[in-house]
């Protein structure tokens, strides 16, 4: 007569049921696209302000942006951004006879931001 024995390890087939996990929210990305570093325009001119942003985590449109200048603060944070992550403003109010470097910052649904 033949035996075959097989020896099962128990400790290799309990698993535990709980496992730890971190998920995490990275900071989205913010890219202004126009205007160009150093262009110049006439005081009163209309200026296109465009930009992309993007993150991992959050929808494009979902995301928040404030477009601002140095010499002028907060030119606005009511931008849509579309589902491609294009932004958009345009302005005829800053302020003449200074440089402006402009912003553009962003923030996603966990309250990440990026400038």
């Amino acid at each position: 007569m033949l035996r075959i024995f097989t020896a099962i390890s128990l400790t290799a087939l309990s698993c535990s049921g709980d496992k730890a996990l971190t998920v995490y929210n990275s900071a989205p990305a913010a890219t202004i696209t126009n205007p160009i570093d150093g262009q110049e325009f006439e005081a009163g001119t209309e200026v296109s302000l465009s930009g992309i942003v993007s993150d991992s985590g959050t929808r494009s449109e979902e995301l928040s942006v404030t477009w601002g200048s140095d010499q002028d603060g907060v030119l606005t944070d009511a931008s849509e951004v579309d589902i491609d992550g294009l932004t958009l403003f345009s302005t005829a109010s800053l302020t003449a006879g200074t440089s402006h470097t402009i912003s553009l910052r962003v923030v996603d649904t966990g309250g990440k931001s990026a400038t």
